[in-house]
């Protein structure tokens, strides 16, 4: 669980700074493999997220 808080952090993170900052590449990138180091995201939130996964992206 401690895994997915981190996760949800380095998300929260990206999204401030992709509103605040979209040009700061460095910044977004170094999140993006932070958030990656933590491992998968949850399946449930994968799963909808995946094509052929039956979720919300999928037409």
């Amino acid at each position: 669980m401690h895994r997915y808080g981190k996760q949800y952090q380095y998300f929260q993170q990206i999204v401030a700074v992709y509103e605040s900052e979209p040009d700061n590449y460095a910044r977004l990138s170094g999140l993006m493999q932070g958030m990656q180091e933590t491992g998968q995201p949850p399946s449930e939130i994968v799963k909808d997220l995946a094509p052929g996964g039956r979720g919300k992206l999928d037409k």
